[in-house]
């Protein structure tokens, strides 16, 4: 990929957007070898013939007792990672009375944080996956006008992200956010900065005249920055030569992730293996899921 193998050929980091656009983070794929090595053919004998020896009489060989074939393990099948994501009755912990929250998409990411799967809650909030068995994180993608109040593994590491869930021996299925209103009380403790002296009273004399602006003509307002493109293509090497550009693969799911490498948003390669993000300025990474039957 773009910045080689010094993390991951997964994984491009270090994207920055925060000036200019960039279009350059191609990841290039390849099938596994499957060409058996060859060793070369030992040449004929060129020495003198020799006389053939007499074979001598060989004892019968003892025939041993027919074994028994090893029971084959049974195939295990996939797992069922799911969950739910509510909104806070106000208490700020999963109760009852918590409402089900339609609409919020969910990632399952790998134990590698690869997206393998996207999820969209239901109307009662549910998500499920179906995962080979193995450990697994899901990571919401918070909803509009919605903080963070809880999940199921705590604020360790983010209140949007549930990690080490272990579907080795069987489902997992309690794996909850729970998204709330933002609180408008103000807080009790005191502010660790001194507040501005207060206003004089009209009428009462100032100790220094206050010089009075001439107001402008219509407000100025700070420019908004234009968000930045991010976008790349997924290659296929069919010439085994590791430069980018031979047949395109299309369906490929591509995540990026903020400075934290928290997902903000996933898509996937078009026809021509393009892929392409809308980003506000900053410091972005980007990965891959990797494509079927592809190393």
């Amino acid at each position: 990929d773009k910045d080689g193998s010094s993390n991951t050929l997964d994984r491009i980091d270090g994207i920055d957007v925060t000036m200019v656009d960039s279009l350059d983070n191609f990841f290039v794929e390849k099938l596994p070898s499957s060409s058996p090595t060859q060793s070369p053919t030992p040449g004929p004998s060129l020495g003198a013939t020799v006389s053939p020896t007499p074979r001598p009489t060989l004892a019968p060989i003892p025939r041993q007792a027919p074994q028994a074939l090893p029971t084959q393990s049974p195939v295990v099948g996939n797992r069922k990672i799911s969950g739910a994501v509510r909104k806070d009755n106000g208490n700020g912990s999963f109760d009852g009375e918590d409402m089900p929250i339609e609409g919020v998409t969910v990632y399952l990411l790998d134990s590698g944080g690869r997206v393998v799967g996207v999820d969209v809650t239901g109307a009662d909030g549910m998500y499920m996956f179906s995962a080979p068995p193995g450990i697994y994180s899901v990571q919401e993608r918070q909803p509009d006008a919605l903080i963070s109040v809880a999940d199921k593994d705590g604020p360790t590491n983010t209140l949007d992200l549930i990690e080490g869930i272990d579907v080795t021996d069987g489902d997992s299925t309690d794996n909850d956010f729970l998204d709330g209103e933002p609180t408008t009380t103000p807080t009790t403790s005191p502010t660790p900065y001194p507040t501005s002296p207060p206003s004089p009273v009209p009428g009462e004399p100032t100790d220094a005249p206050v010089q009075t602006l001439d107001p402008t003509e219509t407000p100025t307002y700070a420019p908004t920055r234009a968000p930045r493109l991010i976008e790349g293509q997924v290659t296929e090497d069919a010439d085994n030569d590791g430069v980018c550009g031979d047949e395109p693969i299309a369906g490929v799911m591509i995540a990026l992730l903020d400075k934290f490498k928290m997902i903000v948003e996933t898509t996937k390669s078009d026809s021509e293996g393009r892929y392409s993000f809308l980003a506000r300025p900053g410091i972005y990474s980007i990965t891959e899921t990797q494509p079927d039957g592809f190393v």
